[in-house]
């Protein structure tokens, strides 16, 4: 997702959704602050890049699970 402008109530629920894969190192976050006003105000703009590197494990176990889980059903 390129050049999103997101409010703080969506960034929460994404931030929430990678927290447990960011423990777990399967995630990696890395950021910076691009722009802010000079004198920052409660509705003001914070212009951030944020970059997310995955772990090539999230898919691997994602697939063996949804293999084991279709040979399941066809038992």
């Amino acid at each position: 997702m390129s050049g999103g402008s997101w409010a703080v109530p969506s960034f929460q629920i994404w931030a929430r959704c990678l927290l447990p894969h960011v423990r777990d190192k399967k995630v990696r976050l890395e950021g910076r602050c691009k722009s802010t006003p000079e004198a920052l105000g409660i509705t003001d703009m914070i212009l951030l890049s944020v970059s997310v590197y995955i772990n090539s494990s999230i898919f691997q176990k994602h697939s063996m699970t949804s293999l084991r889980v279709a040979s399941t059903a066809d038992e």
